[in-house]
Order: C-alpha cells, then structure tokens, then sequence
C-alpha cells in the first residue's frame, strides 16, 4: 500500500514538473509595446491622444488606461480585445468629465491651466503568463492639464474696412500661443484665404496685417481671431469691423494680330505646344497666370515675424499710372471679347530702362522668370506684407538678399505680359493682392509701426 502510495506521489510530482516544464517553454514572457503620440507634457481636456499596442504572440487581451493624482486614481478606458490581435490603436482624451471625476474632492475651476496628474496605459497580452494572466505592460506620462483657453485684449483694431484695402491688428495674449490667426470668411474654418496670421512681437503682444479681399463680399466678411495655446485650448474671439463695398473700373483691352506675333516666343517658354497664336495667348492669360499667382501665393510664409519697413513704401519716381488696381479687363480680338480677366496690382510707366527701387526695406525671396510676370522680384517685409516687381528687363538682386529701401532692384521692361515698358508693381499681405495706395500714400505701414513702438 505504501509502495502505491509513493508510486502515485512520484507520479503526480513528475506531472507536476512536466507541467512547470511546458509551462516555460511555452509560456510567453515578453509583455505587449505600448507607444503613444505623446509629443508634449502640456495638454488640454480635449487633446487627442493616440496609443498603440503591439504583441506579435499571442496577441492583444485587454487595455487599461487610468488617471491618478492627489486626489485618487480613476478609470478613465477600459477594454477588451477579441480574437487575440496582434495590434490595436486607440485613440482617446481625457475629458472634462474624467478631470472632474479625478479631482471632486478636491474641486478645480476652469481658471487653471496647471493641474498635474499620472496618466497611466497597461496592456495585457493573451499568454499563459502569470498562470494564464497573461504578461502585463505598462507606461506613465506625467501631464499638466490645462483647462483655461487663451485670451486676447485688443490694442489697435479699425472698425471698418474696405474691400482691398489694408488694415493692421494688434493685441496682447493672456499667454504665448502655439498660433494664432484672423479669419475674414463667413464659413467658420473654411476660410477662403486660409487666414491671415498674427506674429508674435515681445510681452506676449501679437501684429496682425489683414485685408478684405477684392473677390470677397462684404456681407461674407466676418472678422474672428482663433488664437491656441500651447496646451492646445482655442479660443474664437468675434472682432466688431464693418465690411464696405468697394467699385472697380472695367478696362477694355485689344489685343493684336501683331502683339501675338511678337510675344508668342517668349509665350511658348510658358505654355509649350501651342501653335495657335491665339491660343497660345489665351492659355498664358488663363492657365500660366493661375499658376503664377499659386506660387507666389505658395511664397506668404516665407516672412519674417517682425515688420521691417519703418514707413510709407516708396513708389517708382516719376512715374504715371496706367492702369489701377483690381481693374476688371476684358480682352478683345478683332472686336471680339476673348477672354476676362483681374488686374491685380498697378502699373506705372517712366522712361524706357528705367531703375526700380525697392519700395522698402525687406529681403528678396524670388528673381528670376515667373510666366505673364516675365523677369520678377518678390520682396519680403515682414508680416506677411511683400511686394511684387514684374515686366523687368534686368534683374539686379538674388534670393536670399536684404534690401535696403531705395536699392536698385532692376531695371523696367516689357518681358511677360506686357505689350510696353513699363513696371507692374504688386503688394500681397498674407499671399492676397491688395490696394498698394494704403502703402504707397496711406497711414498703413506708419501707424502699425508707431503703435508696435508705443507698447515696447
């Protein structure tokens, strides 16, 4: 009896120990990847955060993701996976409702942006670890939680603005912010003109230089600051300005047997292919203006945050005006209407190979060929505020350069889309053409610069 006593014993200890056997070797003891997009300490209620969790063998079983502070821990997601994959995304925020869970005994208002807490993500993979438990892993971010959205006190607004016209924002940040720009469509974030930025000055004070653009109605017109923090709250601040209708000249132009003839070389350079002379014309007119005008647009970020001009923007000397700003152009062939187009800034005419100045102080950012443009400058001046110099016959200046105002840039011409010498001359602000009088003669560029200097 007492030999089958042990006989039984031995064998249930070599059971045992098989079992133990198999159950390292085949147990998995490696816990699942947990990675997360994480990029900065600093978040709000609403930040989205995403997770990724990995385990090759055997698979995902289930997630955890908690909230501790002073004040207690809380459960924030919990959640199990089915058919044991190998990976899994979730993507989650903490939530305003989860902050006041964490924090009711210990009640917060919405005036803090510096509440500290322990986020905490546990995985848990499906293998037979920890006697069928399973490997657990598990990482922790220490996070401020910021629940107080920007703030903006107005400094210098106008209250009205007309269509084309130039105007000029200033205000002080509650605190410094990830960005901050002014909407001028009515569809809130689908903004026509993508925006205007506003730049950060010292003392957390912000310049912003705007326009209503000459294609927008005024009734669409609905001026709104968005301003993020660096947690990433947003607040959307209504400005109280008055959109105004602006009238444009209708300009009639007749195109000739004889300028096609002249410029379909340099034409060709734009548009190959074309043997219609026509054609040709209409495509430059059309096609390579358009994409002209997408690239200079494509060029508004490359500005500096600081305005660099110290006053009125300096005109071509002696100079006549030919042609105005916005004027609506109807092309004629053979007295018959072709084509319609936007004359988007002014043309002046002095004498032939006459020197451009650079209307202020700024940094080239284009010179070279640009389509209907031909020879072409683009001058950076801070702000967004750039000023465009086409139909050149020299080029006198680099990209990369700083200019001084006055500094010859080249010399005037008839190249691009020009049927005589004489200088198109643009300004952009925030890549969108604008009326170059409130620059050239207006209060513009002085009275932003003398409100900057007042507030250092």
């Amino acid at each position: 009896m007492r030999q089958k006593s042990t006989i039984l014993y031995a064998a249930g200890l070599l059971a045992a120990l098989l079992a133990g056997i198999i159950y390292l070797l085949l147990a998995d003891h490696t816990p699942p990847v947990i990675e997360t997009d994480l990029q900065n300490a600093l978040i709000t209620p609403e930040t989205e955060i995403s997770v990724s969790l990995s385990d090759a063998s055997p698979g995902l079983r289930s997630v955890k993701i908690s909230l501790g502070a002073e004040s207690g821990t809380i459960t924030a997601l919990s959640a199990e996976f089915s058919g044991r994959p190998a990976s899994e995304t979730i993507k989650f925020s903490l939530g305003r409702e989860n902050i006041r869970r964490l924090f009711q005994n210990a009640p917060v208002t919405v005036e803090r942006n510096d509440l500290k807490l322990l986020l905490t993500i546990s995985a848990t993979d499906a293998s037979m670890a920890e006697f069928g438990k399973g490997n657990t892993g598990e990482r922790q971010f220490e996070l401020t939680v910021d629940l107080l959205p920007p703030r903006a006190e107005i400094l210098a607004c106008p209250s009205q603005i007309q269509q084309g016209r130039s105007a000029s924002l200033v205000f002080r940040a509650s605190e410094p912010l990830r960005g901050a720009r002014l909407l001028v469509g009515a569809d809130n974030e689908k903004d026509e003109f993508e925006g205007f930025t506003s730049y950060p000055q010292k003392n957390n004070i912000y310049a912003c230089v705007f326009t209503l653009p000459h294609t927008a109605p005024p009734e669409s017109f609905e001026p709104r600051l968005v301003l993020t923090d660096q947690a990433g709250n947003v607040s959307r601040i209504p400005l109280n300005i008055l959109g105004l209708p602006a009238r444009y000249r209708e300009d009639r132009i007749s195109v000739s047997p004889v300028f096609l003839r002249e410029k379909a070389p340099e034409f060709m350079r734009s548009a190959p292919g074309e043997s219609d002379a026509l054609a040709l014309f209409l495509r430059v007119n059309n096609e390579v203006r358009k994409a002209n005008y997408e690239e200079l647009r494509a060029l508004k970020t490359r500005t500096e945050a600081t305005p660099l001009w110290q006053g009125v923007f300096l005109r071509l000397p002696n100079a006549i005006k030919r042609s105005e700003f916005a004027d609506r152009r109807i092309y004629f062939y053979l007295g018959r209407e072709v084509d319609r187009q936007v004359h988007q800034g002014i043309d002046l005419a002095s004498v032939l190979r006459d020197k451009v100045p650079a209307a202020e102080n700024g940094r080239v950012i284009f010179a070279g060929y640009l389509g209907i443009h031909g020879n072409a400058v683009l001058l950076d001046h801070g702000l967004g505020v750039q000023t465009l110099y086409s139909h050149l016959s020299r080029l006198d200046v680099k990209p990369g350069a700083p200019v001084r105002r006055g500094r010859t840039l080249g010399l005037t011409g008839a190249s691009g889309m020009a049927g005589g010498d004489h200088l198109h001359f643009e300004i952009f602000v925030g890549g969108v053409s604008v009326e170059p009088d409130d620059w050239l003669a207006g209060a513009v560029p002085w009275q932003l610069i003398k409100t900057l200097n007042d507030l250092q």
